[in-house]
């Protein structure tokens, strides 16, 4: 079971957020002090192949309602469609159809080329906006990217970063830190699920006596975790 635990950021009036697995890595959510959303992750157990540090996280449908979250912000990157009364403003401050309908037409080419930036098939792949995308190395903020892909019965995150030394690893494994911004995204409005999940889990409660879900009963029953 995964455990939310919530710390007050008084700097938005909102939690950082922690998501603590037993046996797992810790997955940490906080707004920065620049407005950007920021997950990072870290725990004893990262995997190493040089050049690249892993961490992977898996929200399973043993914790349903946290699954169903995860399971809708992947849903809406990869199968999310642009909507026109995300322009109502524009619509009404356009002087012709016309003027209306270029802008339409140029934002859904770019909606589409930025989709097909973060999209592989059955994955999405974020590059920390630290970062460049290129991998070039960089002391200050080295390449490191998130991937988000359905397993069965569930969500996994893996984060990975590109190290220089690997004698150095040895002495220190690095946790990994990406950067969603919500100011000039390089992801061009893909950075709003993300905000969206933030904001959602700002209102989760796990309470003892709460009714489970079939799907989550069904996946303990699966598993033998219940009779």
């Amino acid at each position: 079971m995964i455990e939310v635990r919530k710390r007050d950021n008084l700097d938005y009036q909102c939690y950082d957020l922690e998501l603590v697995k037993p046996k797992e890595n810790t997955l940490f959510m906080l707004l920065g002090g620049n407005g950007d959303l920021y997950w990072n992750i870290s725990g004893e157990y990262p995997k190493i192949l040089f050049p690249y540090v892993y961490y992977n996280f898996t929200i399973t449908k043993e914790d349903y309602p946290l699954y169903e979250m995860f399971r809708n912000l992947y849903e809406k990157i990869v199968f999310y469609q642009m909507k026109l009364t995300d322009f109502d403003l524009t619509k009404r401050v356009c002087r012709t159809v016309s003027a209306y309908e270029k802008i339409i037409a140029t934002e859904k080419e770019l909606f589409t080329r930025e989709q097909s930036k973060l999209v592989f098939g059955e994955k999405i792949v974020w590059y920390s906006e630290d970062c460049l995308k290129n991998e070039t190395w960089d002391a200050q903020f080295p390449p490191s990217w998130v991937t988000i892909v359905p397993i069965v019965d569930g969500i996994m995150l893996q984060f990975r970063v590109k190290v220089q030394n690997e004698e150095a690893l040895k002495e220190y494994v690095p946790d990994v830190t990406i950067r969603f911004c919500n100011n000039g995204c390089r992801y061009h409005r893909f950075n709003g699920p993300f905000m969206d999940l933030y904001n959602e889990m700002q209102s989760y409660e796990k309470k003892e006596n709460d009714q489970i879900h079939l799907e989550e009963y069904l996946y303990l029953k699966r598993h033998k975790k219940v009779k």
